[in-house]
């Protein structure tokens, strides 16, 4: 699943509407709201269109979320690879529900989410498996060491000696 928090979800809403995207989910409940959207119409994941109020609260995280961000550890998620059959189709697809654009290198389209600095990367899905989320880029204090967990590749993103990324 790839969870977006949108500034304005009644807007998000209607982009979704507007291009004909189905919903499979809604909620509607003080503080936070949601709508899923179907992985047929925006391929390669389960994607949510979130609003919380305040911003950094998180009830969907639990109760230590909710009206407020508990203290944790700094860092987050810096972007996801998702793999589809048609990254180019897929990644216009997923732009006209976020409200974004994409850009195309390398046979990799690409969405960036300046305000988060993060990025979505579509790439072509390997030989025998299906579409999916299958990297998961985490900015971390210090390097660590990529795990993969149920066929999605955590790495870190954290700078290295010299300053340079890995």
């Amino acid at each position: 699943m790839a969870i977006f928090q949108m500034p304005d979800l009644a807007a998000a809403r209607r982009r979704v509407a507007d291009a004909g995207v189905r919903v499979v989910w809604t909620a509607e409940l003080a503080g936070i709201a949601g709508t899923h959207l179907h992985p047929k119409d925006v391929p390669g994941a389960i994607v949510s269109l979130d609003w919380a109020d305040p911003p950094e609260s998180w009830r969907w995280a639990g109760p230590e979320w909710t009206g407020r961000a508990p203290e944790h550890a700094s860092g987050g998620v810096s972007g996801i690879t998702i793999e589809v059959s048609h990254p180019a189709a897929a990644a216009t697809r997923w732009a006209s529900v976020l409200g974004l654009t994409v850009s195309e290198e390398g046979g990799t389209a690409t969405i960036e989410l300046e305000h988060a600095r993060q990025d979505l990367r579509f790439v072509p899905a390997a030989a025998g498996r299906g579409e999916g989320i299958t990297e998961v880029r985490l900015t971390t204090e210090r390097p660590v060491p990529a795990v993969q967990i149920g066929g999605v590749r955590f790495v870190s993103t954290a700078p290295v000696a010299g300053g340079q990324s890995p």
